[in-house]
């Protein structure tokens, strides 16, 4: 949650210092502090990296294999979101770099369309947009008399490219649930013998207490509860049965017996211990980093919202930042309210 936190604040003070400043040197007005807009871009792309992609992985690392088909699909849409977060902040940094060019409001418009046209085809492959209509946008803002009405003419672009990261997203995340299912059953066949031992000395370790419980209840004289112990089948020693009902010293005896099974259990337990314990270990930590992605991948789409419209609301002219960030925004709120419950 403090990572969420952390990175929602940190996507609100980069566009709302950014965009003050676009807004702010385009019109001449405000002074802003452009070093601490460009830090700020670099803080939030250094978060651009997914679960297994990140090096956190300790147990789980051996069963990963980079090569086969499920990891390199992951390994292929984390990428893809990594582009599109560098390429959201290359084009901040190009629209600060073009606003402190000391050019008239002509000259920076020529500049922006220009850098549109540098990245068409980047742009048109990724959006998968015709090339004629990105040059007719490019066209549209060419001739535009003022910055906010090329902004707001490139929006459709900005628009896609919010798209286009909503679908990596969701490949990130489909990517990461297949991986896991599938390191999930490479763990549990390199564990399968130590998970059936396990799984062996729990059932024996049950019916072991069961069945003292039924001497006991024996011993109280509860109605069946000497045939119950003799069903079991956990008295396996033949000589400890009487031919009629047991005396108080036969059932010492039986107990004795059933308590001397534990002592052979914690033997077998202590041997394979150290197994179960990287075993559940490993499947923890698959579990951790599973959820990690997931985690990552819903923050990152509000990263991406949040930049799309505030980009879209500097654009239409609204003069306070902090409304480019309204609490009230019914997408932006009902994104971070759906995060928040699953966190």
């Amino acid at each position: 949650m403090r990572r969420l936190a952390r990175m929602h604040l940190l996507v609100v003070c980069l566009a709302i210092t950014g965009c003050a400043t676009f807004h702010g040197k385009f019109s001449s007005s405000v002074q802003a502090d452009i070093g601490y807009f460009s830090d700020s871009t670099v803080a939030m792309m250094r978060e651009v990296n997914f679960g297994f992609t990140r090096g956190a992985a300790i147990y789980t690392k051996e069963f990963i294999v980079w090569e086969e088909p499920e990891e390199a699909k992951l390994r292929e849409s984390s990428l893809h979101a990594d582009r599109v977060i560098r390429g959201v902040v290359r084009y901040s940094l190009r629209l600060v770099a073009i606003s402190d060019s000391g050019r008239s409001e002509s000259e920076q418009i020529k500049q922006y369309a220009n850098y549109l046209q540098e990245i068409q085809a980047g742009i048109t492959k990724a959006l998968e947009m015709p090339a004629d209509q990105y040059q007719k946008v490019i066209a549209d803002v060419r001739k535009q008399g003022d910055m906010m009405g090329a902004l707001r003419t490139a929006q459709p672009i900005i628009n896609g490219m919010g798209r286009f990261m909503d679908q990596t997203l969701d490949q990130v995340d489909l990517a990461a649930a297949t991986v896991a299912q599938k390191l999930e059953k490479k763990v549990d066949s390199r564990y399968g013998e130590v998970i059936l031992y396990q799984q062996a000395l729990d059932r024996e370790k049950y019916n072991t207490l069961r069945s003292l419980a039924y001497i006991y209840k024996a011993i109280r004289k509860e109605p069946g509860a000497y045939e119950a112990l003799l069903k079991s089948g956990e008295i396996r020693d033949s000589s400890l049965i009487p031919n009629g009902k047991p005396t108080y010293n036969q059932y010492l005896t039986m107990s004795k017996y059933l308590m001397g099974k534990f002592d052979i259990m914690h033997t077998i337990q202590k041997e394979i211990e150290p197994d179960w314990q990287t075993y559940r270990e490993t499947r923890r930590e698959l579990q951790k980093l599973e959820n990690q992605i997931h985690q990552e991948v819903k923050q990152f789409r509000l990263i991406m919202m949040t930049w799309v419209r505030a980009h879209q609301k500097m654009a239409s002219g609204k003069a306070k930042p902090a409304e480019w960030f309204d609490i009230n925004d019914a997408a932006l709120k009902g994104l971070k309210s759906g995060i928040d419950l699953l966190l």
